[in-house]
């Protein structure tokens, strides 16, 4: 997959602790938000506890890795638009703090490696794009992800991933004719 980077993830946008703090973690625990993608079931989000997600960094999806940003459907890593609306859980979080790019280096890091976290902040404090080709395993995560979202499966940690999974994970949904979720119509 390629991806670019756009010079607005310089932007201002405390997704960091102190955040966290102000905003309550919301993006994982308000019922009927967009974030992560499982968060609008009445239970929330499986992986969230008390003190926070209990996934490791190598283990989450990289949807919840990647919040406030996503990768639209161009291959574009962009702030989601949902951040700016007033009556969005962000809200506060917008345009304070330090740089969207340095909150979020351990999140860029663990997805694209240490290179590609320097090339992407490098390029957002230049004011220019960044395009760079994601790794093969980060493509299978990807796929994987995206299946499980489509036909409404249990996400499993990003660390067990594998072709295997994946395979299995395709023929099951043959065998069993899975429905496709209505938050997911389409696989990306």
């Amino acid at each position: 997959m390629i991806i670019k980077t756009t010079p607005n993830i310089q932007m201002p946008f405390d997704c960091n602790a102190d955040g966290i703090k102000r905003c309550h973690g919301a993006c994982c625990t308000k019922i009927k938000t967009y974030w992560p993608l499982r968060a609008y079931q009445p239970s929330g989000c499986f992986f969230n506890s008390s003190r926070g997600c209990r996934l490791s960094l190598e283990d989450r999806p990289i949807d919840c890795l990647l919040y406030p940003l996503f990768i639209n459907g161009s291959g574009t890593l962009v702030v989601h638009n949902r951040c700016y609306h007033k009556k969005f859980i962000c809200r506060d979080n917008v345009n304070v703090g330090s740089p969207l790019v340095d909150s979020m280096k351990d999140c860029l890091t663990e997805l694209f490696g240490e290179h590609e976290y320097l090339a992407i902040k490098d390029a957002s404090e230049s004011g220019r794009w960044y395009t760079f080709e994601t790794t093969e395993k980060f493509d299978l995560q990807r796929e994987y992800e995206n299946l499980c979202i489509k036909y409404d499966l249990p996400i499993i940690p990003r660390s067990e991933i594998c072709k295997d999974l994946l395979q299995l994970t395709k023929g099951y949904i043959v065998r069993h004719n899975r429905r496709v979720s209505n938050h997911f119509m389409e696989l990306k």
